[in-house]
């Protein structure tokens, strides 16, 4: 590419993604995103529950819930960024409690094509950061989520983006959630998953999770040899 030129993203609210090639003096330095579109089409869930550390999505219905590790968006004008530390499932009606059935999942869309709209899915999500200015900016924003705001994934543009900085890492591990060690490992693999060059990327992590384990180092070991088995 000649000197001067670069390529960005523009992100919008539909989650289309335009890639810009032009000239600019300096390249600019993040991800792109405009409010100018009300349409969610990629939306995986809803805010039900929020404050300035975390939210509750609830699922939209039928629909799969965000992975454990994975990287979710919520709003457009502020654009605050989370990562999904746990999933489950329960019935609408907190009064009655599922039963085991007995049957397979094939019998159970068969037999009870209705189950699905008296189970409902939730996630929550510990809120990382957000973006201002086109920057990936790490730390509790100062205002939660508005509730019923869309809650989309973070696409790969994005996650090579927030991933500049590894800063956020210690926000997990400093979050007291259970499972932190499982929780940075999902966080670690979202990450690479979202670079083409995968085991570059994973020596980067790798430096970064070892300054937060760096007086653990059994801890610090099997963190790595976990990650290196997924590779």
């Amino acid at each position: 590419m000649p000197r001067g030129e670069s390529d960005h993203f523009s992100i919008f609210a539909d989650g289309i993604i335009i890639q810009h090639v032009g000239a600019v003096r300096e390249p600019p330095d993040g991800v792109y995103f405009h409010g100018n579109s009300k349409k969610m089409t990629d939306a995986i869930g809803e805010v039900v529950n929020t404050s300035t550390t975390e939210i509750v999505g609830q699922c939209r219905r039928n629909g799969r819930p965000p992975a454990f590790g994975s990287f979710i968006q919520v709003g457009v004008e502020i654009c605050r960024i989370g990562v999904v530390y746990n999933v489950e499932t329960t019935s609408i009606d907190p009064n009655r409690r599922p039963s085991a059935l007995g049957l397979s999942e094939e019998q159970l869309q068969r037999s009870y094509p209705q189950l699905s709209s008296l189970l409902r899915s939730q996630f929550q999500a510990l809120l990382i950061g957000w973006l201002s200015d086109n920057r990936f900016v790490y730390g509790l924003p100062q205002t939660p989520p508005s509730l019923h705001a869309q809650v989309q994934p973070c696409r790969d543009e994005v996650i090579r983006c927030i991933s500049r900085d590894l800063g956020f890492l210690r926000l997990i591990y400093a979050s007291g959630k259970s499972a932190t060690e499982d929780l940075l490992l999902g966080v670690c693999r979202s990450i690479i998953e979202a670079h083409e060059r995968k085991r570059t990327e994973a020596v980067r992590v790798g430096k970064a999770v070892s300054e937060l384990y760096r007086d653990d180092y059994d801890t610090l070991k099997r963190f790595i040899t976990r990650l290196e088995s997924w590779l």
